[in-house]
Parts: structure tokens; C-alpha cells; sequence
């Protein structure tokens, strides 16, 4: 079920928190957060076909950067899950229920 949400004064360093419970029979599902210029500072997307969580982002006009997919499958279709998004200048880290940390950008946003 797709849900957008703009966060208006959104400012650096921030914190995202999402809490939610992942459908019985999902394939996947993704959190995106853009820019206003549509760029995507992260692209995160559990694929449980593929046991893994891909993340990415673009720059230079929405050009794709290379997917990060380590980290193992931390989801379980019909179980409750928290991700808290910690957006900060050159980093964005990720906290899946509170203690699995994902680094996903080393790079000025």
C-alpha cells in the first residue's frame, strides 16, 4: 500500500522513525527519501525473495550509484519492525529495531 508523506523544515541532522508490520506474502517493500529535486538520498528496499536489503541512491540528475545489499534479512512477513532513520551531513545510518545499524552514505548531501 504506497504511502508518501513530504516532511516540511526538514534540516540536518534529523531522525526518521517508521513503525509498521511487513504483510503476509509481501515480496518486498521500500522507503525512499528524496530530495525536492527528486534525487534519492536512499532507496532502501527488504526483498525477501532475495533475502536481502538493497540500498542505494542517485546523483548527477537521478543516476542510479552502485546497491549496497549486505547485512542479511532482518524482516519477517507478519512481524512488527521500527526503522529509524538517522540523516545526518555525510551519513545516513539506519537502526532496524533499535540495534541492527546500517551505514549507508559517506558522501555530503
Amino acid at each position: 500500500m504506497p504511502y508518501h508523506h513530504e516532511i516540511p523544515n526538514f534540516s540536518l541532522p534529523s531522525r526518521i522513525q517508521i513503525s509498521g508490520v511487513v504483510r503476509e506474502g509481501s515480496n518486498r517493500f521500500e522507503v525512499d527519501l528524496r530530495t525536492k529535486e527528486g534525487e534519492f538520498l536512499l532507496h532502501f528496499n527488504p526483498r525477501f525473495g532475495e533475502d536481502c536489503v538493497v540500498r542505494s541512491s542517485t546523483k548527477n540528475g537521478q543516476q542510479w550509484q552502485a546497491e549496497e545489499r549486505d547485512g542479511g534479512m532482518p524482516f519477517a512477513p507478519g512481524k512488527p519492525f521500527t526503522l529509524e532513520f538517522m540523516v545526518e551531513e555525510s551519513v545516513i545510518v539506519v537502526n532496524i529495531n533499535f540495534y541492527f545499524p546500517i551505514l549507508l552514505m559517506s558522501e555530503p548531501l
